[in-house]
């Protein structure tokens, strides 16, 4: 999970693993700016970053794998 926008740490785990087979799932904020969140949690949960939108991203990341 990234500090800050999905996708901008990639490039350097991709760099560092380019020996080896892999694949890379960049989990972070989005792109678009929300401004009415409510709490952090609301603010999380609205960028899938709460416990629920992990495991639902990150399941389907390694589902695709097995396919």
């Amino acid at each position: 999970v990234e500090p800050y926008l999905a996708g901008t740490s990639t490039r350097w785990a991709a760099a560092a693993l380019e020996d080896v087979p892999h694949r890379v799932l960049g989990l972070g904020t989005a792109q678009e700016e929300l401004r009415h969140y409510g709490t952090m949690q609301d603010h999380l949960a609205a960028h899938g970053l709460d416990p629920r939108g992990l495991r639902e991203r990150i399941g389907a990341f390694l589902r695709l794998r097995r396919a």
